[in-house]
């Protein structure tokens, strides 16, 4: 994969599973720290059911 897409397809997700599998696939790919914890942040905010700013 090139380029960060990550977050994109994080905040699509349709659940906690698949944004746990995004993490863990940049995570492998060598995304930096503070990357994945953005990831981190959206899966965290799902898990909540907060809102990921969908309509």
């Amino acid at each position: 994969m090139t380029g960060r897409w990550w977050l994109a397809a994080a905040s699509s997700a349709p659940d906690v599973d698949q944004v746990r599998d995004l993490w863990r696939a940049a995570r492998a790919a060598g995304e930096p720290r503070w990357y994945l914890s953005l990831i981190a942040r959206i899966g965290r905010q799902a898990a909540a059911g907060t809102s990921r700013g969908r309509s």
